[in-house]
């Protein structure tokens, strides 16, 4: 292989390298997250956490402060339609590292006006 192919193809290995490691730290780097997503085909609610990290003094998503999550919920409505709540799994304690995630999501019906709701239940 001449210089100019080593080059580039140790170039592209460490770009991809990079962008693994980035993408993955920075995904999601907080103790929780909403994301709400609504378009012409799908209505859709999604509420993660991870137990092992506190929420700090200045909360996101209305999550009280200083405090660790055990279990969250989804909801979404559209007209005549109710998901109910959607649970995500609960954290058996506050060092659990696993990610915890609640989903839920619908076809649009483009008549009717989609709503979400979530919320979060904490450890003692």
């Amino acid at each position: 292989m001449n210089t100019s192919k080593k080059t580039l193809l140790t170039f592209v290995v460490i770009n991809v390298a990079l962008a693994v490691v980035c993408s993955s730290a920075f995904a999601f780097s907080g103790a929780n997250d909403v994301k709400m997503t609504h378009n012409a085909i799908m209505n859709s609610i999604r509420a993660s956490f991870y137990a092992n990290r506190n929420t700090g003094s200045n909360p996101k998503f209305g999550a009280k402060a200083n405090k660790h999550i055990r279990r969250c919920y989804v909801r979404l409505y559209q007209g005549n339609y109710d998901s109910g709540r959607r649970w995500s799994k609960e954290a058996q304690s506050k060092s659990d590292d696993e990610f915890y995630t609640a989903y839920t999501s619908r076809v649009n019906n483009p008549f009717n006006t989609a709503y979400t709701n979530y919320d979060w239940r904490y450890f003692d």
